[in-house]
């Protein structure tokens, strides 16, 4: 677990608002020199894009998802672009058609999930839903179903990621749930304001695995991982059990944060290092790097570039001010610090790693996938 104080809001703001933003940070390494970054358009046409993804077996294909429901398949040679999927989700706010994720054997599988806002009534609910495809094909894919549910209060802080990890684990985050309902963050009898993890191994099920860190505590759902976040609209995992998680900020700090099971981030007390609303408990995490209004409002969680000018480093951004960032992941002994690449004309809602390794971004603005490359 990291030092003392910790948290901050995040605020996806999944229709066009503030998602990414830098600032000052508290390193304990040397600034890294900022390496000059282009941005190559790849693919037009996918309107309100929310996230991007490899498909395993096909290294020339990417998924890329439309806020309103359409999974599109994107060639990387050619760029051209067709519609594989839709789904029927509500739009409301900051929701809609928000993550996908690949089963850890999907060349054999076909498996996949989706992460998206649906009604029933007049409740708002998150679901995480299993679909099948023809993992050589990539025929069209059917629904297998629900494999769980998060009722939503309001449109907004929904989170959104979907991530298989190297424990071939479901990771999925969920947002606070709105201003009025920020407590939920510290509740663990919720998973709203957490990041859950769930055993997806029998087909149709995702079940809370036996280790995870609130298994067995009265009171608690056993399927959270981490708790105490604003809005964690995109995180990635690590080789060891680890995260960093892009928590989208309140009034005055985006936050990076470093997140391992069982870790309290701290929100809605503190924002960013500062105690906002008391009892500050001492034993929430800090982030790793926090910025501020200055840089950015709505920061985007990113990937690691395994090719390109950025290899080795995460890749992360911010949807308010096109500001792109990198930095190499963190460990016990150290705590890097951003490094800040500069403005772009953009509005990155996800990042992607191809199967090429380079990284690529979504722009909410234009509906464009763009390649980070040198220029």
């Amino acid at each position: 677990m990291a030092p003392s104080s910790h948290s901050s809001w995040g605020r996806l703001r999944a229709l066009a608002a503030a998602w990414l933003t830098l600032c000052t940070c508290t390193p304990h390494t040397p600034s890294h020199t900022p390496t000059a970054l282009t941005l190559e358009p790849v693919a037009h046409g996918i309107e309100l894009p929310t996230d991007i993804a490899s498909v395993p077996g096909h290294p020339d294909q990417l998924v890329a998802l439309s806020k309103w429901g359409m999974v599109h398949r994107v060639d990387l040679t050619t760029g051209l672009r067709e519609d594989w999927l839709w789904v029927s989700v509500v739009e409301t706010g900051e929701l809609g058609l928000l993550g996908i994720a690949f089963d850890a054997d999907f060349t054999d599988s076909g498996r996949f999930w989706l992460h998206l806002a649906e009604s029933r009534g007049e409740q708002l609910l998150s679901v995480l839903r299993e679909y099948t495809t023809d993992p050589d094909t990539l025929s069209p894919p059917s629904a297998v179903g629900d494999v769980f549910e998060v009722e939503q209060p309001t449109g907004v802080h929904a989170g959104g990621q979907l991530a298989v990890g190297p424990d071939r684990m479901l990771y999925a985050s969920f947002g606070d749930g709105g201003p009025d309902h920020r407590h939920t963050a510290s509740d663990l009898s919720t998973v709203n304001g957490s990041i859950v993890r769930l055993d997806v191994s029998s087909p149709g099920r995702a079940t809370a695995p036996a280790d995870n860190p609130f298994v067995g505590r009265p009171g608690a759902r056993p399927e959270i991982w981490a708790y105490g976040l604003r809005n964690p609209w995109r995180f990635t995992l690590g080789p060891a059990g680890d995260a960093l998680v892009a928590d989208v900020g309140d009034a005055t700090a985006e936050e990076l944060n470093h997140v391992h099971a069982g870790d309290d981030l701290g929100w809605p007390h503190f924002e960013g290092h500062a105690c906002v609303a008391e009892p500050c408990d001492d034993d929430a995490v800090a982030p790793l790097a926090t910025y501020g209004r200055d840089v950015g409002s709505s920061i985007t969680g990113g990937v690691v570039a395994e090719a390109g000018p950025l290899k080795g480093r995460i890749v992360f951004g911010d949807f308010g001010s096109g500001m792109l960032g990198s930095l190499p992941w963190p460990t016990a002994e150290d705590a890097p610090e951003p490094t800040l690449h500069g403005r772009f004309d953009i509005s990155p809602t996800a990042f992607g790693r191809g199967g090429d390794g380079h990284v690529y971004v979504a722009d909410f603005r234009t509906g464009t996938l763009l390649r980070v490359s040198r220029p």
